[in-house]
């Protein structure tokens, strides 16, 4: 997509440096704003270093060459990699899922809270996020296990994945859980 207008204005992002005025943080932000440039610059018109870019701010000669306003850059860029006006059309094509099928998974999975588990006591916790229950479960032998359940996706697959922090290290259908 290409833009019908270069942003100004508000429509720019604002970084702000904090630093204390008299100190050599002035310099080091300076240096930071002019390799920031310079890394822009590198990557949009060409891969060649500017020459004289020092690794280590020299405090003597910044003091005596002075501050320095460096200037944001305003105009367009040139891509050092430009992409062919080509490569950008195509066919739309319709996405494998929607909202609705996503909203009806999210619905299913919320059923694992209010389904009855044999033998087992789970207190269900809220949740902020879908896609994640959270809960506690009381075993028969009084030992009690935090979890969470994430609905999660293998490629095509729906997966639930269990975590449960410091829980049993393995759990098999005859130990009443599954």
């Amino acid at each position: 997509m290409w833009l019908e207008a270069i942003p100004d204005g508000a429509d720019l992002l604002q970084v702000y440096y904090p630093h204390l005025e008299d100190t050599v943080e002035v310099f080091q932000v300076q240096r930071v704003l002019e390799r920031m440039n310079t890394f822009l610059r590198l990557m949009h018109e060409g891969l060649t270093l500017p020459k004289g870019d020092h690794r280590r701010v020299d405090v003597s000669r910044e003091l005596i060459d002075g501050r320095r306003a460096v200037e944001a850059i305003h105009g367009q860029l040139r891509t050092g990699f430009p992409i062919p006006r080509w490569a950008l059309l195509g066919r739309q094509q319709v996405l494998a899922t929607n909202w609705t099928v996503v909203a009806a998974l999210l619905e299913r999975f919320k059923l694992l809270s209010r389904a009855t588990y044999p033998g087992l006591i789970i207190t269900w916790e809220l949740s902020s996020r879908d896609g994640t229950l959270l809960g506690t479960v009381a075993l028969a032998t009084g030992r009690t296990w935090q979890f969470t359940l994430l609905l999660q996706s293998d490629g095509e697959r729906l997966v639930v994945r269990c975590v449960c922090p410091g829980g049993p290290r393995r759990v098999r259908r005859d130990d009443g859980i599954c």
